[in-house]
């Protein structure tokens, strides 16, 4: 479930996104928080890092310890398959020092319609109130691994990643959800953003409620929780 996957050009371990807004079925009640998180037209990020390496066996990532080296940080956009040919530069700079993450970027070198920039959660129940406003997604790469902001636990994956808009702009969608015999049940809140011209923060949150039989929910908001830390996800260490 937790396989890497673009979520608006972002890197992200929620695979759940694709499959769970392409089946939705919208439900009725009260309209979700409007929500909004601008963070201004130049983007400055920083913190300590934890270091998460990547287990073979398990096939999951294992927290090692608070990163303590120093590592070459890049901004970029993933244009269509996620490999090197396909790597656009973002700008900005910055490096993680002595553990320490610090980057800066203003506007991109790069953007697209955010249409196309969320056609991976692109379903019926999507809707996008000027889709040809440009906008592009946040990944954070080292040589060996990506960075990203957020708290994991064995039942809640909570992460706030970064996107930029040339233009205000509103995402909204109505409660989903999916059940399949490989994951069980999973069902998205209803939400509605509004992103604001520049840079913008956005948290996703998946929980599980229920074991057996499994079951979980989605938050998707405008958010930039102060207790979310920086976590290098190494594949060579």
């Amino acid at each position: 479930m937790k396989d890497i996957i673009k979520m608006m050009g972002i890197i992200a371990f929620i695979a759940v996104i694709g499959f769970t807004m392409a089946a939705c079925s919208t439900d009725g009640g009260d309209d979700p928080p409007v929500t909004t998180a601008p963070l201004g037209a130049t983007l400055n990020l920083s913190g300590p890092v934890d270091l998460w390496v990547y287990d073979d066996d398990t096939d999951e990532f294992v927290l090692i310890d608070n990163f303590t080296g120093n590592r070459e940080v890049t901004a970029i956009f993933f244009d269509g398959d996620d490999d090197d040919d396909n790597i656009i530069p973002l700008g900005g700079n910055g490096a993680i020092t002595g553990g320490q993450f610090s980057f800066t970027i203003g506007t991109p070198n790069h953007t697209l319609p955010i249409s196309e920039l969320m056609s991976n959660i692109n379903g019926e129940d999507i809707s996008i109130n000027n889709p040809a406003v440009q906008a592009v997604g946040l990944n954070l790469r080292t040589p060996s691994g990506f960075l990203f902001r957020e708290h994991k636990t064995e039942t809640i994956d909570d992460q706030v990643q970064y996107i930029y808009v040339a233009d205000d702009v509103t995402i909204s969608a109505g409660k989903s959800s999916f059940s399949g015999d490989q994951y069980g049940t999973e069902t998205l809140s209803a939400f509605t953003i509004n992103l604001k011209k520049g840079w913008n923060a956005l948290r996703f949150r998946y929980v599980v409620t229920s074991t057996n039989p499994y079951s979980a929910t989605m938050t998707f908001s405008a958010a930039n929780p102060g207790h979310l830390r920086w976590v290098l996800h190494e594949f060579d260490y």
